[in-house]
């Protein structure tokens, strides 16, 4: 297995049993951007076996055989970037049942920033908590403010690849 430690499963897996209808929303625009992310990224880590898509209402996008993975593609670099909290605790939860790791990777301009969330809660990372307003949601239309928690996590504690260009 690799560490990413410094420097949605199914809906079968979520539940535990198949739900009788598929997600009514195909894949969109962003979900495209994250598999073209993911091939880059299993090109630098090939063992780590084959990735699955999640569906749409997934907490995350991706698994393999270690890790589950969320992906954010920015047109911005931040540093520390933001993770809300909601993310953390709901995709380390799963993790855990799922005995991996919960990865977040962040794809600015050709470039992977991943953090090992699971590694970092282990080793007492101090994410910095705190309330912000924070749009509602950052892939659609809608600017509606809302209070989150959120995390921020530094560079320095990231793993760093260049995907393409």
């Amino acid at each position: 297995m690799y560490e990413f430690g410094t420097g949605s499963p199914t809906i079968k897996t979520l539940v535990g049993h198949h739900l009788p209808f598929q997600p009514p929303v195909p894949l969109t625009f962003m979900k495209r951007t994250e598999r073209k992310i993911i091939q880059a990224f299993s090109k630098h880590y090939p063992k780590l076996g084959d990735f699955s898509m999640t569906h749409d209402m997934s907490p995350y996008d991706f698994e393999c055989d270690y890790y589950i993975i969320e992906i954010k593609s920015r047109n911005k670099r931040y540093d520390p970037w933001i993770i809300e909290r909601i993310k953390v605790d709901s995709n380390t939860g799963i993790a855990e049942s799922l005995k991996k790791d919960f990865l977040y990777l962040t794809e600015y301009n050709g470039n992977a920033y991943i953090w090992n969330i699971s590694q970092l809660i282990r080793d007492n990372y101090d994410f910095k908590w705190e309330q912000r307003q924070m749009p509602w949601q950052t892939e659609f239309d809608k600017n509606q403010v809302i209070q989150k928690q959120v995390g921020y996590l530094f560079e320095k504690k990231c793993k760093q690849i260049k995907l393409w260009n």
